[in-house]
């Protein structure tokens, strides 16, 4: 006969149709091996259970005492600093489950990646996007163009540009910040400042001076591009 203890509350549920190598995962699986971290005496590993009320469910798991390859493992992926974020807000999501970057949840016209360059949670109403720009007096032709934006510096695995047009077609970027590094002027444009909001949160002010045709009218936003 067998016996023993286990929880009654299932880690991981997966169903198997076929042969082959199977992954379960997910946000408890994560917290059981932190617990086992902590308190390794707590340590007792996972047990294998089977929904046995119906026909053909039979299945055989290898073991460590198996050829190398058919062995099971425990694989530790490192989170990127997106996945932290996204866990943050939404802790039931599997390890690697989507979020549409364009998505805006609590529809304040925020993309949720822009809400995650900027430092702002995609399940919160922003009424002010911390994105406001200026346009100076024309003066012999040219005019100073001023823009303020948002960027989290802790975002390390971003890309982000702010970016100008004069006809929504043709973009060019006139301010980058690598892998959450210090704001770099593009193009002719000056940052004339970059201050903390709070915490890894950065206000940065972008100008440049425009000129001819340009001068009469521009568009500005922001991009930001993710590392796969």
């Amino acid at each position: 006969g067998g016996g023993g203890n286990f929880q009654t509350v299932n880690s991981s549920a997966l169903a198997i149709f076929t042969t082959g190598t199977w992954a379960w995962q997910g946000p408890q699986m994560v917290n059981d091996v932190q617990a086992w971290l902590d308190a390794p005496s707590t340590n007792h590993g996972w047990i294998l259970r089977s929904d046995e009320g119906f026909t053909n469910v039979e299945k055989t798991l290898s073991s460590r005492e198996a050829a190398p390859a058919l062995r099971p493992q425990l694989t530790l992926v490192p989170a990127s600093p997106f996945q932290h974020w996204k866990a943050s807000y939404f802790p039931g999501l599997l390890t690697g489950q989507w979020v549409d970057p364009e998505g805006d949840i609590d529809g304040d016209g925020i993309f949720n990646e822009i809400e995650y360059a900027s430092g702002f949670s995609p399940l919160s109403f922003d009424a002010d996007s911390g994105f406001a720009s200026m346009a100076g007096p024309t003066t012999a032709a040219s005019r100073t163009f001023t823009t303020s934006f948002r960027r989290d510096s802790s975002a390390t695995d971003l890309t982000c540009w702010l970016e100008i047009s004069g006809n929504l077609t043709q973009w060019t970027p006139i301010a980058e910040s690598i892998h959450g590094a210090a704001t770099s002027p593009l193009n002719g444009a000056v940052i004339d400042s970059e201050v903390t909001l709070s915490g890894s949160v950065r206000l940065v002010t972008v100008s440049i001076t425009l000129s001819g045709s340009a001068a009469e009218r521009q568009f500005v936003r922001m991009s930001a591009q993710r590392d796969q």
